[in-house]
C-alpha cells in the first residue's frame, strides 16, 4: 500500500487521504475528487490500496487477511505521518476500508467520508453484482488484460473473490458495531439513490438506526456516476463536513 503525495499546503497539522475504489489505481491531480478538496488547508495524499497498481497482495490469502493487512499497513504508514489530524475520503471499496479505520479508535483520524459506500446489500443486488464482477463477465467485456495489468496475473482473481465477500449481505467485513463504540472519528456516507450494488435507503436506515453515522442520499446518481453526474453535488456535501468543527478551516 502506498501513500502518494498530491499537494502540499501551508498546514503542518492536517492531511486528507483519498482512497480509490476496487479495480482502480490511485487518484492523480486530474481526478474530480482531488479537484474538490485541493483548496482545503490540508496536505493531500492518494492511497493506493493493496492489490492495486504497484501495491501487490498475496493472492493466496483470504479476504479477511486482506482487511487485516490493510488496517495493519494503514496504521504503520499513518504513524510515519507528522499530522495531528487525518481525514479520509474513499470511494466504494476505499470508503468501506476508510470506515473500517474507525475500529482503530485512533484520535488522529478526525473525519471519514464514504462516497458510493453502502452498509446494506440485499440478496438480489448481491447476486447481480457478483455476476458483474466475475471472471466470465470481464472476459465478455474484453477487460481481462487490463485487470491483469492493474492487479497482477493472479491478483485480479483474488480481487474478484474479495468483492464477492464484500457484496455478501452477511459479510463480517462490514462495520462491527461493538468495535466502533467510543470511536473519536466522525463519519459521513454519501450514496446515490440509483447505486447499483448498494441499497441507498437500506444503507441510510442502517446508518441511522444501527451505527449512528450520518448518511445523505443524492438523487439520480448510480454507482459509477459520482464523479460525472453527481460531481456537482459532492462539494456542497463533502466540504462543509470536512470543515465542521475545525479551527481555521
Amino acid at each position: 500500500m502506498r501513500f502518494i503525495p498530491l499537494r502540499k499546503s501551508e498546514s503542518e497539522e492536517r492531511a486528507i487521504l483519498l482512497m480509490h475504489g476496487s479495480t482502480q489505481q490511485h487518484y492523480d491531480k486530474e481526478h474530480p475528487l482531488f479537484k474538490i478538496v485541493k483548496d482545503l488547508p490540508m496536505d493531500v495524499f492518494s492511497v493506493e490500496l493493496p492489490g492495486h497498481g504497484e501495491s501487490r497482495f498475496d493472492s493466496q490469502k483470504t479476504p479477511q487477511d486482506y482487511v487485516t493487512l490493510f488496517l495493519e499497513e494503514f496504521t504503520r504508514q499513518m504513524q510515519s505521518l507528522p499530522y495531528k489530524e487525518i481525514n479520509i475520503v474513499g470511494y466504494s471499496l476505499g470508503g468501506l476500508l476508510g470506515l473500517k479505520t474507525m475500529e482503530l479508535k485512533n484520535e488522529r483520524i478526525r473525519k471519514i467520508v464514504g462516497i458510493g459506500t453502502g452498509l446494506f446489500v440485499n440478496k438480489e443486488r448481491a447476486r447481480i453484482i457478483r455476476s458483474f464482477f466475475s471472471e466470465k463477465n470481464f472476459e465478455v467485456m474484453n477487460q481481462t488484460s487490463e485487470m491483469r495489468r492493474i492487479h497482477g496475473a493472479r491478483g485480479w482473481k483474488f480481487l474478484i473473490n474479495l468483492l464477492h465477500v464484500i457484496f455478501d449481505p452477511t459479510s463480517p467485513l462490514f462495520l462491527d458495531k461493538e468495535k466502533i463504540k467510543g470511536t473519536p472519528s466522525k463519519a459521513l456516507i454519501i450514496i446515490g439513490e440509483n447505486d447499483e450494488p448498494f441499497d441507498a435507503f437500506g444503507t441510510a436506515k442502517k446508518c441511522r438506526d444501527y451505527f449512528n453515522i450520518r448518511c445523505v442520499v443524492i438523487k439520480g446518481v448510480g454507482h459509477f456516476e459520482y464523479f460525472s453526474k453527481g460531481v456537482k453535488q459532492l462539494p456542497d456535501l463533502l466540504l462543509p463536513f470536512l470543515k465542521e468543527g475545525g479551527k481555521n478551516l
